[in-house]
């Protein structure tokens, strides 16, 4: 429900103008073609969350891997602020929490 006020937005702009709420990372971010597979997972939601769903048993370690796409900055961990990744067009262990694992774009802004 935080998410439900940039989700209208996003809706309503690509009703008035055209586009997408939610792209692969390709859409939004120069890929090497190499990282092709390794990025099909996750996706862009709103232009600004990285969304990187758990498609595959963690097992005992508690971690899964998502790919990052490299920006200017870092990528902020919507769950509890405090981890940011810098993307390096490669593979980031992350850890399974309680809910999907969401991080916000470098420089984006979410209305709360």
């Amino acid at each position: 429900m935080q998410y439900l006020r940039l989700m209208y937005t996003c809706l309503f702009e690509t009703s008035d103008s055209g586009g997408t709420c939610i792209d692969p990372i390709q859409f939004r971010y120069n890929v090497p073609s190499a990282n092709y597979q390794a990025s099909a997972n996750s996706f862009i939601f709103a232009g600004s969350l990285l969304v990187s769903p758990i498609v595959s048993d963690p097992g005992q370690s508690g971690t899964f891997q998502s790919y990052f796409p490299s920006a200017q900055g870092a990528w902020v961990n919507m769950a509890n602020m405090s981890q940011l990744i810098t993307g390096n067009d490669g593979m980031v262990n992350l850890y399974v929490q309680d809910t999907v694992n969401v991080h916000l774009a470098p420089g984006a802004l979410i209305p709360f």
